[in-house]
């Protein structure tokens, strides 16, 4: 089954071209919404920790714990999912809309919070 950007693109020019960048995209945009949560929770939890001993430790501990709340984030939004899918509210194959909608939303919410925190005035 070919994917609607394919569709498309078939419609529009009538030739099929194939993405080639797609990884590398996915792979990008997963590091900058890593990045944007690391960034957001050192400045958020990094005023709570006075010592410079411990401030650094807890800089080396915090891209696991981003990451092992991003792996709770998912298995909680794969569970509302599976109850949605219980009640009839979802019907579709994969978790995946469901989970971009989740990700991007915080890393927005996360993003807005960052600059509203470090606007000037």
């Amino acid at each position: 089954m070919p994917s609607l950007s394919r569709e498309s693109w078939r419609d529009w020019s009538g030739k099929v071209r194939r993405a080639e960048f797609s990884g590398a995209e996915a792979y990008g945009v997963g590091i900058l919404v890593f990045g944007i949560s690391c960034v957001w929770a050192e400045r958020a939890l990094l005023p709570l920790v006075r010592a410079l001993p411990l401030r650094l430790f807890f800089l080396i501990l915090l891209p696991v714990g981003i990451w092992l709340a991003f792996l709770i984030l998912y298995y909680l939004v794969s569970l509302v999912i599976a109850l949605c899918r219980r009640l009839g509210l979802y019907a579709a194959l994969t978790n995946n809309p469901c989970q971009h909608v989740a990700i991007m939303s915080l890393t927005t919410l996360s993003a807005c919070s960052f600059c509203a925190t470090s606007a000037p005035g």
